[in-house]
């Protein structure tokens, strides 16, 4: 009977090592051109809140930025799309996902208001940093494909 215990414990023991022990994720490789146009529309989001907090509260309005927005949709577009091709990179995915609903919510913010306030800049401003390096780091962590 204390054989049989021992037996059965040290499989017990080995199914759950084999289960957990032996998980395998998989992730994209590093790609530069993806940190590149993260980058980039980082860049122009901070570039357009920047802008916005140096013009007179009069001058916010959507018809003034509009060219910004539609910039910087057209650049996440393109981001989404390089993510959607390359293999095993749903997490990245997901993020620019998160970014483009918090864009087009931030867009229609924007139309629906005369004017914006300081704290839509800095909150509009400190979010994109937040999402965008989070973006940044992860890519930059990947494994490169040499």
């Amino acid at each position: 009977m204390f054989l049989f215990y021992k037996y059965f414990k040290c499989s017990v023991y080995l199914a759950l090592a084999l289960q957990y022990g032996c998980l395998l994720n998989v992730i994209s490789d590093y790609d530069e051109e993806s940190l590149f146009q993260m980058e980039q529309i980082a860049e122009n989001i901070d570039r357009m809140y920047i802008h916005m907090s140096h013009v007179d509260r009069s001058e916010r309005t959507f018809i003034n930025f509009k060219d910004y927005y539609i910039n910087v949709a057209a650049g996440l577009n393109r981001l989404k799309s390089r993510q959607e091709s390359r293999p095993f990179n749903e997490l990245t995915l997901k993020q620019v996902d998160i970014v483009i609903n918090s864009w087009n919510s931030d867009i229609e913010r924007h139309k629906n208001k005369v004017e914006l306030g300081d704290f839509f800049i800095k909150r509009g401003r400190d979010n994109y940093k937040r999402l965008f390096r989070a973006m940044i780091r992860g890519e930059s962590s990947k494994p490169s494909k040499n």
